[in-house]
């Protein structure tokens, strides 16, 4: 798929999170593992709003009244590349983007929508003066990640793409779903335009301007260990750039 840029809306004014359950390998999402996934995702919603705040910027983060729930297939084969994520180069799934939005508009057709574009253009409608952002939880393990706008020509589908257990690869579920609120606000945040900022050392970057708390390096998992500092602030439009970011390739 070419990709174009297109520009990630700043994380600003009222934004709606809305979940889309995906089973695999014939199981689905319990109605109580769907409920502590909606708890942790409404947990790191007012975590963002309070990260806001603290930049005097007036944001309303929520989860949608309503989620969607699809039984999915069956755990695919995947082939694997050489790339980089953040600081870190190993070895990664390929096409990680593409099968995100794959599986997106196959649950999208499951649901009686012709495909991811219509649906999110559908939910949105429903939602005017408010910037949706799409979460999609598939009850595999594996790496979550995030496919923003400036990755994706489908015009308005950004999502974040959420594993129920945290593994290096996806592979079949074995142990029950682990909600994990600071992953979830992580992800989230990519769609607003942060980068990652792991695998590096905190020399890498402006003085001052990233510290092992900062969400984007994800240190930890648990949000009250985890803040937004100045240059992911910068990248989500809620601060002036802390000054010149030279990568060390």
């Amino acid at each position: 798929m070419p990709w174009r840029k297109v520009a990630c809306p700043p994380l600003r004014g009222r934004v709606v999170l809305v979940s889309l359950f995906v089973g695999a390998d014939g199981r689905g999402w319990s109605d109580e593992e769907i409920a502590r996934h909606l708890a942790s995702l409404g947990r790191a919603a007012r975590w963002m709003e309070q990260e806001a705040g603290r930049y005097g910027v007036e944001a309303s983060v929520g989860t949608a009244d309503v989620y969607f729930q699809v039984d999915g297939g069956e755990t695919p084969d995947i082939d694997m590349v050489v790339a980089q994520s953040g600081g870190e180069v190993g070895l990664f799934e390929a096409e990680m983007t593409v099968r995100a939005l794959t599986l997106m508009s196959r649950a999208a057709a499951e649901l009686g929508v012709r495909d991811a574009v219509d649906f999110v253009q559908e939910v949105a409608a429903r939602l005017p003066g408010t910037t949706v952002a799409w979460l999609l939880h598939l009850r595999l393990a594996g790496r979550s990640y995030a496919v923003p706008l400036d990755r994706t020509e489908l015009d308005g589908v950004s999502l974040a793409f959420c594993h129920a257990r945290q593994a290096n690869f996806t592979e079949p579920l074995i142990r029950p779903p682990v909600p994990r609120a600071g992953v979830l606000a992580h992800e989230v945040l990519h769609l607003f335009g942060a980068e990652d900022k792991y695998g590096w050392p905190l020399s890498h970057f402006p003085p001052r301007s990233v510290s092992r708390r900062d969400v984007m390096r994800l240190d930890s998992e648990r949000l009250t260990d985890l803040r937004v500092d100045p240059l992911t602030a910068s990248e989500l439009g809620w601060a002036p750039s802390p000054g010149r970011w030279d990568r060390e390739d």
